[in-house]
């Protein structure tokens, strides 16, 4: 498949603590560095469950990282993804407003309180990573207007 001028690859680093995206410009002849809905390069690797956006959405990246009631936020899944719960490093938990606990099987998944649900929910780290990614991949859609087809290469570092 050849790729017309019209088309390009974006590229999105998910990080641990931030994440970022970019795609090379063909008519620029340069990396172009994609901006989130507050005019960051860097968003933030966080979710909150607090609140819902405008579309009735859980709020993800920067914005998640500002809520004030920090205490339904989840953020670093990255270091407990793949891990066992006992392999998770105590000094991380002490930081972190959500639980990390065990499956029958000794995987380690995330417990945090929901406000909208009142309840505790449970989630896989690679749910929460997902959660970035997609909301990555929906500031791209954003910022380049859907004027060019995307074309996906996913980075996880």
């Amino acid at each position: 498949m050849a790729v017309e001028q019209n088309s390009f690859s974006i590229g999105i680093d998910l990080g641990t603590t931030y994440s970022s995206i970019a795609y090379y410009d063909i008519t620029r002849g340069e990396s172009v560095i994609v901006q989130d809905e507050l005019g960051k390069e860097q968003v933030a690797s966080w979710v909150s469950l607090s609140q819902l956006d405008k579309s009735g959405y859980t709020i993800i990246g920067n914005s998640a990282k500002n809520e004030a009631n920090n205490e339904c936020v989840i953020y670093d899944s990255k270091r407990i993804i793949g891990r066992g719960e006992c392999d998770v490093n105590y000094e991380d938990r002490d930081n972190w407003p959500f639980e990390v606990k065990s499956r029958n099987n000794g995987s380690a998944y995330i417990e945090c309180y929901n406000p909208q649900t009142q309840s505790a929910e449970e989630f896989e780290p690679e749910e929460i990573s997902g959660m970035i990614l997609k909301h990555m991949y929906d500031i791209a859609q954003a910022s380049l207007k859907n004027d060019k087809e995307m074309l996906r290469c996913w980075h996880v570092n």
